[in-house]
């Protein structure tokens, strides 16, 4: 990278400078170059159509280096705030008294600093060689960083830099605002220097002349001052000369030696960097490596007591909280002596992440463990309550047995009483006395179809039927029903699962309901509608059976016979 250094700054308003007369479209500068406005030069960043007719096609676009914004849209935006900023202006009334006001800053208030910072470098080569690229992107990274500073040091806003690969030489444009003030006179040296001799020549007895020129010397000192600083940080290191051979008188040949001693200079300088940071770096690397090498040791040494300390239960693991990470504290056989606590602690310390894994590791192992004792401790309690609910069957099993064999022998009294008292068996008993006599198991038989003239009932019955059946029965067959339905409820007794008995006493509660509606006397099967519950059920049936004749007188005498 050979030839002098190039750095430059121009602000920009809102309005840019008035065409002189009618017939120009746009102001001019002193130069002769047209004042654009500040969306203007925007544009030519953006490198949109109508602002970069003076490009090389086939270029890259435009590389942004973001700072407060990262694209052009925020960019526009912030500068159009920055342009509507409102400041207090005084006004001198016609009576001498000073009025504050507020309003925007003028259209014409620069309002957007952009500097310039372009290296001899042709895009060209620096696109083809990737060594020239990256030397030529960090000069202009160092010269970025550098105007950087230099401007949120004077109060501004760095925005973003845009470094443009699609023209000759390659160059880079800084881009800020002073949301604050809206204004950034005081963002460029050259201004704000002058600003200063203004003021300060304020109150004195100076003619308007002679202040602008102490002004316009302050303002090429200043650039100067800023050329100079930005020689001195960027482009020294990097071989560029700070002026070109015309400003140094310098005859071609000697412009040339000029710039290969400058070109040297910068290697040589970068050389001795480059040797510097080595030695720097293998210094480092050797302190470290005796750091190292003293640690391992120590490092060894904790470990082995410190997991000698977890395993003999001196320290234990702690678990994460909310409020403190995971750890280790004094276990159970912890020395009680505080001294001996802490030189445990130290001792542990060099190998403290290590000691707490192997700690959390063997609180996990333990944890499993118990977890396991736990599960077999479940297992045998389950183990006993299965024993104890074999033991129960059994019981239940011989109690069972043992009703079984009371109802056989229930079934053969009951058979003795009613053949005794009536001379006859029913036919469930007899059903019941057979089997026994059989040898046969009689419960295993007990279904509906082993007590005829019994009414069973099973569950969800269709209300409507028995209705029906109930109104078909006369007062004979319902007090019969019940006698037979209350046998076979009484026989049941021993049903397994009940279900069969549950369906026989179903039957027995509505029989007798409906006997007491109708004023029916199931013992004597004599209907007395007087003593009826429903009037309507009483008159449904009105059989009865005979009342048996009365001997009303006796005569004793004895009549005389042939």
């Amino acid at each position: 990278m050979e030839g002098p250094q190039f750095a430059h700054i121009e602000t920009y308003s809102a309005k840019g400078k008035s065409a002189a007369s009618p017939d120009e479209f746009f102001g001019k500068r002193k130069n002769g170059q047209k004042a654009w406005t500040a969306q203007e030069i925007i544009d030519e960043l953006e490198r949109l159509e109508h602002a970069s007719q003076h490009v090389i096609p086939g270029r890259p676009g435009p590389e942004v280096i973001p700072g407060d914004v990262d694209n052009f849209v925020d960019l526009r935006e912030a500068q159009r705030r920055a342009a509507a900023v409102k400041t207090t202006v005084s006004y001198e009334q016609p009576d001498g008294s000073v009025m504050l006001r507020e309003r925007k800053i003028r259209a014409d208030t620069a309002s957007i600093y952009a500097s310039v910072v372009s290296l001899p470098v042709r895009t060209e080569e620096a696109l083809s060689d990737p060594v020239v690229r990256a030397r030529a992107a960090k000069v202009l990274q160092k010269a970025i960083k550098h105007d950087r500073e230099r401007i949120e040091k004077a109060g501004g806003r760095f925005m973003m830099a845009v470094v443009h690969w699609d023209e000759e030489f390659l160059h880079a444009h800084i881009m800020a605002l002073d949301p604050e003030r809206g204004s950034v006179k005081h963002l460029h040296p050259g201004h704000a220097a002058k600003g200063r001799v203004f003021t300060e020549a304020e109150g004195r007895k100076l003619s308007k002349r002679h202040v602008n020129k102490l002004g316009n010397i302050a303002y090429c000192d200043a650039m100067r001052g800023w050329q100079d600083d930005f020689y001195a940080a960027v482009f020294k290191d990097a071989g560029l000369l700070r002026y070109g051979p015309r400003r140094e008188r310098l005859s071609t040949s000697d412009y040339k030696r000029a710039k290969e001693s400058a070109r040297l200079r910068a290697e040589d300088e970068q050389r001795r960097t480059e040797l510097e940071n080595a030695e720097m770096r293998i210094t480092d690397e050797l302190e470290r490596a005796k750091v190292v090498a003293a640690t391992a040791e120590q490092k060894a040494e904790a470990i082995d007591a410190g997991t000698a300390a977890v395993l003999d239960e001196k320290i234990a693991y702690r678990p994460a909280t909310s409020a403190k990470s995971e750890g280790l504290n004094f276990g159970p056989n912890a020395p009680s002596d505080p001294k001996d606590r802490n030189q445990l602690a130290r001792r542990i310390q060099p190998a403290f992440d290590v000691v707490v894994k192997f700690a959390k590791k063997l609180a996990s192992v333990n944890q499993m463990k118990t977890s396991a004792d736990r599960r077999v401790a479940v297992a045998d309690s389950m183990l006993e309550n299965v024993r104890a609910n074999q033991a129960r069957v059994e019981d239940r099993e011989i109690e069972v047995d043992r009703s079984e064999t009371l109802f056989n022998w229930k079934s053969r009294a009951l058979a003795k009483v009613v053949s005794s008292m009536r001379g006859w068996v029913p036919k469930p008993v007899q059903f019941v006395v057979d089997a026994l006599e059989r040898g046969e198991d009689p419960v295993a038989e007990k279904t509906a179809d082993a007590f005829p003239g019994a009414w069973s009932i099973p569950k969800n019955a269709d209300r409507s039927a028995l209705q029906l059946e109930l109104d078909d029965m006369t007062n004979a067959s319902l007090s019969n029903c019940f006698s037979a339905t209350q046998d076979a409820f009484l026989l049941t007794d021993g049903d397994s699962d009940g279900a069969l008995q549950g369906t026989y006493a179903t039957a027995v509660r509505l029989l007798f309901h409906e006997a007491r509606q109708r004023g029916l006397d199931l013992e004597t099967g004599r209907h007395d509608p007087a003593k009826a519950l429903s009037k309507d059920r009483a008159h449904l049936h009105i059989d009865t059976p005979p009342k048996p004749i009365r001997v009303k007188r006796k005569v004793r005498v004895r009549q005389l016979v042939r």
